[in-house]
């Protein structure tokens, strides 16, 4: 039997480990430049080396919480941090571009692990009336490590080196494991292989895949080359076929009938358009140390105003949510990320931190008001029976929001400095005056197409209930 103190020293790892996998989408981006000097790779090589990690974690999460059931979520949190870390140290010792992105892959396939088995055992381990302030603490630990990401691999690369990003993880990793096996109680298998659903899974995975490979292969293929007509097909007909797999399987990966609950479909979508704008954030990162000329640690430092008010923000977001209903503090924050684009969008030129403070302000200030009350409205609108299932679609939508996300922006860029420079000049490591302006006016058009996208978002938003 579990002790108090036993009970939230368990807590205290869930949240460390998942805490761990967070940091890891935000910490790299600080380390971008450095990392592709050494290892001479191209600029869509380092969105590569981003999304192979997001788009890994967004895939195995579609099979990591039926591993979960089929293992035992106590072992598949295990299995998950050994692979996390064992990734970890693989990047570390990276000495090519490509060994790199397999150590990402690895690294998301832990990841894909570790989140949907800390939230089952929380679920399953904490008494529901404490269970609300477990994952309440949960949470805010995982948010806090993922909002300081960029400064923590600011802080390391200008210290340790790009290296030193993913070193850390290994004294972490080793330590969740030890204190797990010390404080995180044995859970039975619940499930059997046959209940997982492969072929949805595998479907699912190709569909992803090809869909990104498609965006961001664009500036090197062209968009109405073989391959990338090839690549857009096979991601109709394999959406399409999961589709049909879905409704004919007896224990689906993703059942589909929970879109048509009113407030749950518009809320994946805002949850879609809010985690790719995040992704922003790495282009940010190059732009305030490629252009503007700033060190990693001051760069982690200065991307403190877009992350801090998501600290400091929920409580007058659930308030007005509650109050007022979710649709207007969602709106409120749409109109916030919309300017915050169009003020970066014009004033990017003038390559000044200060005339883009504002805007990283608005921009965490959007994003706190967004992003709680489209959970809150996608898990309020389904019965209780169905929010574990909810609560999974969830998480994978905020993560292919992140994977579509720099996915779109990283194209846009890359296609927009190609305009500017030549095929071959978008390779160059050497951010002269020539290349520092194209990449400004890139990271323009982005923002420009950001706004556009937020734009796009408040007919969803509008879709809305008054209150649920």
């Amino acid at each position: 039997m579990q002790t108090v103190q036993h009970k939230w020293w368990m807590v205290s790892v869930l949240a460390i480990a998942v805490a761990v996998v967070f940091i890891e989408q935000t910490a790299v981006s600080v380390a971008l430049p450095q990392m592709q000097a050494q290892l001479h790779a191209s600029e869509v090589m380092m969105q590569w080396m981003m999304n192979a990690y997001l788009l890994s974690v967004c895939v195995f999460l579609l099979l990591g919480g039926k591993l979960g059931d089929v293992l035992g979520q106590r072992r598949s949190l295990f299995l998950g941090i050994i692979v996390f870390t064992a990734g970890s140290l693989s990047c570390a010792l990276s000495i090519h571009i490509y060994q790199l992105l397999f150590s990402r892959v690895l690294q998301g396939f832990g990841g894909g692990l570790i989140m949907p088995a800390t939230a089952a055992i929380i679920t399953k381990k904490i008494a529901n009336e404490e269970r609300g302030r477990a994952m309440g603490i949960y949470v805010s630990v995982a948010t806090m490590f993922g909002a300081s990401g960029p400064l923590i691999g600011g802080v390391l690369t200008q210290f340790f080196g790009w290296r030193g990003v993913f070193w850390i993880n290994l004294p972490i990793g080793i330590a969740a494991l030890i204190l797990g096996f010390r404080y995180v109680p044995r859970i039975a298998p619940q499930g059997q292989w046959r209940d997982i659903d492969w072929y949805g899974f595998i479907v699912a995975a190709i569909s992803i895949t090809a869909i990104i490979i498609f965006i961001m292969e664009a500036v090197d293929l062209k968009w109405t080359s073989e391959i990338e007509l090839n690549l857009l097909f096979l991601s109709i007909l394999t959406i399409a076929l999961f589709i049909l797999i879905q409704r004919r399987q007896q224990n689906p990966i993703l059942d589909l009938h929970i879109f048509f609950y009113r407030g749950f479909t518009p809320s994946n979508i805002l949850m879609i358009v809010m985690r790719s704008m995040m992704m922003l954030i790495i282009f940010w990162s190059m732009y305030f140390q490629s252009v503007l000329g700033y060190s990693p640690l001051m760069t982690g430092v200065l991307l403190l105003p877009w992350v801090i008010p998501g600290l400091f923000m929920p409580p007058l977001s659930g308030y007005m949510r509650d109050n007022y209903g979710p649709r207007l503090p969602i709106i409120i924050g749409l109109i916030f990320v919309i300017v915050a684009s169009a003020w970066v969008a014009y004033f990017a030129y003038l390559d000044s931190y200060a005339w883009l403070f504002p805007a990283m302000l608005a921009y965490g200030v959007g994003h706190a008001l967004v992003m709680p009350n489209t959970v809150t409205t996608a898990m309020s609108s389904v019965q209780d029976t169905e929010r574990g299932m909810a609560g999974g679609i969830t998480a994978f939508t905020r993560q292919f929001g992140g994977v579509l996300g720099l996915a779109i922006f990283g194209a846009v860029i890359a296609n927009v400095m190609e305009m500017h420079l030549g095929h071959t000049r978008t390779q160059d490591l050497v951010f002269d005056a020539v290349t520092k302006h194209a990449y400004t006016v890139a990271f323009s058009v982005a923002m420009i197409f950001a706004a556009v996208i937020a734009i796009a978002a408040l007919f969803a938003a509008i879709r809305l209930p008054r209150k649920i």
